[in-house]
C-alpha cells in the first residue's frame, strides 16, 4: 500500500513549483485577487442597492423596490455559485503543476468549463453530508434529552414564565442537545469527508466518469489511508491557523466594539476596512504559502493513483 510521506510530498511539491513554466505564486495571487475583487464588488453594489431600497418608501416605490431586491438577491446568489467553481479552477491548476505541466491563467476557468459535472459532484456531496449531519444531530439530540440536566419540555409551557425566564430555560435545555448533537454529527461527517477527499481530482481529469464514480474512486483510494491524510493535514497546522487569523481580521468591525473598543467612523466604513485588511492578509498568505500547500495535496493524489493512471497527461 502506497504511504503518504509528508516530507517526500513536500519535496516533490517544491520541485514541481521550481520547474513550473509560469510562477505558481503569481498564479495563485491572481486567482485570490480575482475572488476578493468579485466579493468586494458585490459588497459595494449590495450596499448601494440597500441604500436605494431604503429610499423607495411608500406605495409608489413598491415596483422599484421589488426590482432592486431581486437584483440584490441575484447578485449574492451568483457570487455564491461562482466562487466554488473558481476554486475548482485553482485545484485544476495545482494538479497540472504537480504533473509537471504548465498551468496558466486560462486553466483557472476549468471549473466553469466542467460546470455541470462539478455541480453534480458538489450537490451529491452536499446531500450526503447534510444527511449525515442530520442523522448525527438527531441521534445526539435524542441522547441529550435523556440526560437529567436536559429538563422537561413541559416546563416551557408554563404561562407564568417571563420572556427572559423562558429563554434561559430553553437555552439550558438546548445546550447539551447542541453539544452532543454537534459532536455526533462531526463523528459521522469526518470519516466521509476523508473518503471523498480526492473526488474533485478525479472529476477534473475524467469528468465523463460522473459524480458517483468519482466518489467511489476517491473512497477506494482513501481506504486505510485516512490517518495518513490527517497527519498530512496536521503538518500544515500553521497554514490553517493563519487562515483562521485572516478570517478573524474580517470580523474586526464586530469584534472590536464587542471588546469595548469604539471605532471613530461609521459601521459601513468599519466593515470595508476590516474586509480590506483581511483581503491584504489573505493575498500575502496565499502568495507565499498556498501554491505549495495545494501542490502537496495534488502530489498526494498522484501518489495514491494506480501505476497505470499516473501517466495521464493534460492536453
Amino acid at each position: 500500500m502506497e504511504q503518504l510521506d509528508s516530507r517526500r510530498l513536500k519535496n516533490s511539491a517544491s520541485e514541481s513549483i521550481a520547474k513550473a513554466g509560469f510562477d505558481p505564486r503569481k498564479l495563485v495571487l491572481f486567482h485570490t485577487a480575482v475572488a476578493l475583487a468579485l466579493s468586494l464588488a458585490v459588497l459595494a453594489i449590495d450596499l448601494v442597492l440597500e441604500q436605494q431600497i431604503g429610499n423607495t418608501g411608500g406605495l409608489s416605490g413598491v415596483g422599484m423596490r421589488s426590482v432592486l431586491e431581486t437584483v440584490q438577491t441575484v447578485l449574492l446568489q451568483a457570487q455564491i455559485i461562482a466562487l466554488p467553481f473558481w476554486q475548482i479552477g485553482w485545484l485544476y491548476a495545482s494538479l497540472k503543476i504537480a504533473r509537471g505541466a504548465t498551468a496558466e491563467k486560462k486553466d483557472l476557468l476549468e471549473g466553469f468549463r466542467q460546470f455541470f459535472p462539478q455541480l453534480r459532484l458538489l450537490l451529491l456531496k452536499g446531500l450526503i453530508f447534510a444527511g449525515l449531519a442530520f442523522a448525527g444531530v438527531y441521534a445526539g439530540a435524542f441522547l441529550a434529552t435523556m440526560l437529567p440536566s436536559a429538563g422537561n419540555i413541559a416546563d416551557l409551557m408554563n404561562p407564568g414564565l417571563t420572556d427572559e425566564q423562558w429563554m434561559n430555560l430553553f437555552m439550558q435545555m438546548m445546550l447539551p442537545v447542541m453539544i452532543i448533537g454537534g459532536v455526533a454529527a462531526l463523528a459521522l461527517c469526518v470519516p466521509f469527508f476523508y473518503r471523498f477527499r480526492l473526488a474533485e481530482y478525479f472529476m477534473l481529469e475524467m469528468p465523463r466518469l460522473g459524480a458517483r464514480v468519482a466518489l467511489r474512486a476517491s473512497r477506494n483510494l482513501m481506504r486505510g489511508r485516512m490517518w495518513q491524510m490527517m497527519r498530512l493535514d496536521l503538518s500544515f497546522w500553521w497554514f490553517w491557523l493563519m487562515t483562521v487569523v485572516v478570517s478573524v481580521l474580517g470580523w474586526a468591525d464586530v469584534l472590536l466594539p464587542w471588546m469595548g473598543i469604539e471605532l471613530p467612523w461609521t459601521a459601513e466604513m468599519s466593515y470595508f476596512i476590516a474586509y480590506l485588511l483581511a483581503a491584504a492578509a489573505q493575498l500575502v498568505l496565499h502568495y507565499f504559502c498556498k501554491a505549495k500547500v495545494d501542490a502537496v495535496y495534488a502530489h498526494a493524489y498522484l501518489a495514491l493513483l494506480p501505476k497505470e493512471e499516473k501517466t495521464n497527461e493534460f492536453n
